[in-house]
């Protein structure tokens, strides 16, 4: 049995959830018992007592602490990283002063899905110190191959048990335009709004569902043509299954390249063909099947809605071969059989 200790960024982390959790009792049938140890300060969380804009001289003695805070907060996984076989890090630890990193035992595997360089330029002495580097995407696995040989490019799976469309839900009623994410994604969708907008005003029966954490505030989208799901983690796969296309709006720059397209596989795995834009991974997911269209110019949003609303045949068609290409590349099973793989060559000499 190889022991792994998972380092995370808290317990609700998408990339702890995505990452490493889901695929932690798939990987135990491999004989690789892993136990997470997620942050007990969530690396993203902010100062609980600050609100609005604080004077620096108040702030900043109080985010030094709480950054403490996170750093104490990886202190388990640090400790039992020296009981374990391997290490698996789910990103930087804590903030990106690379400190708790220098203490973990090795062998180290760093698991990336975003291109974290932009906002921790130093991030290359994990990379150095770590025996292979698990990447999101090719377009990770390139910058990471600078400064390490090992290099796994593994996606991010979608758990297609949960992940799959109810063919009692019937779509043909109302054509719904799908987006789930969180707040900090909605500027996306506002950027494509007078596109959507434009497609909802000239059919009757059209709607645009939101599944998010925070509610949405368009300027020209009426209210009555918005359909908004506070984020559950338990209903977060039922509530996509009436929708008819699944949209992923996305700037072309190198933050964007980083993405590894997860919400894209989330609806390709409900059959829901997607609309996307055309930027990194997409593209390559893309170009593997007739699974929806990509946008390169802003006015093909409303073309590509038009064409799937029109066609319902295509939509069906696109969605079957979705739900098939996931089913083969990105699901839990096909992703953990390739961290096994991975865990099981470690040299521990």
């Amino acid at each position: 049995m190889i022991k792994v200790t998972a380092i995370t960024p808290g317990i609700n982390a998408p990339s702890s959830r995505f990452r490493i959790r889901q695929y932690i009792p798939k990987l135990r049938t491999y004989n690789i018992l892993v136990d997470e140890y997620p942050s007990l300060v969530p690396y993203d969380s902010k100062l609980p007592f600050v609100k609005g804009r604080m004077r620096m001289r108040y702030y900043g003695p109080f985010a030094v602490l709480w950054q403490m805070a996170k750093l104490l907060g990886t202190a388990p996984g640090a400790f039992a990283s020296w009981s374990s076989d391997i290490v698996w890090l789910n990103r930087e630890m804590a903030g990106g002063y690379n400190i708790m990193e220098k203490r973990l035992k090795k062998p180290i595997y760093f698991d990336v899905d975003d291109a974290v360089w932009i906002n921790n330029p130093k991030i290359y002495k994990i990379a150095e110190r770590s025996e292979g580097i698990i990447a999101g995407n090719s377009f990770i696995a390139d910058w990471f191959s600078k400064y390490n040989k090992n290099i796994f490019v593994v996606p991010t799976a979608v758990d297609t048990d949960r992940f799959c469309p109810n063919p009692a839900v019937r779509k043909d009623e109302k054509f719904i335009i799908g987006w789930t994410g969180s707040a900090d994604g909605l500027k996306y969708v506002y950027e494509i709004e007078e596109h959507l907008n434009s497609f909802l005003k000239k059919h009757e029966n059209t709607f645009i569902k939101v599944i998010c954490d925070k509610k949405p505030v368009f300027k020209f989208i009426v209210p009555e043509r918005t359909i908004y799901i506070p984020w559950n983690p338990i209903l977060e796969n039922t509530e996509l299954q009436d929708v008819s296309v699944g949209i992923m709006p996305l700037p072309d720059n190198e933050w964007s390249r980083g993405k590894c397209s997860f919400k894209m596989l989330q609806y390709m795995s409900m059959a829901i063909p997607v609309i996307v834009s055309e930027v990194g991974m997409n593209s390559e997911v893309l170009a593997k099947s007739e699974v929806g269209f990509g946008v390169r110019k802003p006015e093909e949003w409303q073309d590509a809605m038009e064409a799937l609303r029109n066609d319902q045949s295509l939509q069906q068609k696109m969605g079957e071969n979705g739900r098939v290409l996931v089913e083969k590349e990105y699901s839990v099973i096909e992703v953990a059989l390739k961290l096994s793989e991975i865990f099981n060559n470690v040299n521990f000499n």
